[in-house]
Order: C-alpha cells, then structure tokens, then sequence
C-alpha cells in the first residue's frame, strides 16, 4: 500500500542476498532488478534505499525511506509525507 492507495498490491518484493531487489507484477509475471541498501539515520532509525528500478508504477518507491514499524507481518515506512506498507510472506 502506497499513501493508502493498493494500486500497487500486484507487485512482490524479493530482498535478495548482495542488495539485489527481484520486483515481481503477480498478473502477468514481469520481473524488474533494482537494489536495496540499509542504513542509519541521525535518529539511530533504519533507512532502506531503494534505486535502479524503472518499470511503471512500482518506480514510484525509488528514494530513501524510513522504517517506522516493523511486526511480524509488515514493514511501514515513511519518506516525507509518503507511507508505505509491506506485507510479510515467507515462503
């Protein structure tokens, strides 16, 4: 969910070994390779950086974003006056 809208719910997120981010379209199966690195803030906060992605819709996460909750099943971050919500899968 991105600033409330699901518009962006087809898509899944792969957090792969050496900063490698596999972007998944779940209708029609399209694939895109971005990065993404950690970092900490000044507030002693986690930063996730997201870059190098450039399919439609989903390039609209590129930026720097901060983890404000993290639960066992999502990641809310903000990036200014955006939030983002991850679910969780683990498969």
């Amino acid at each position: 969910e991105l600033n409330g809208d699901d518009n962006l719910i087809t898509y899944r997120l792969d957090f792969n070994d050496g900063q490698e981010l596999i972007i998944t379209n779940t209708e029609n199966d399209e694939t895109v390779t971005g990065t993404w690195s950690t970092s900490t803030n000044n507030d002693g906060g986690v930063d996730v950086l997201f870059d190098g992605i450039s399919a439609p819709d989903i390039q609209s996460i590129v930026g720097n974003w901060t983890v404000v909750e993290c639960t066992a099943e999502q990641l809310i971050f903000h990036r200014d006056s955006d939030q983002m919500t991850l679910d969780k899968v683990c498969e």
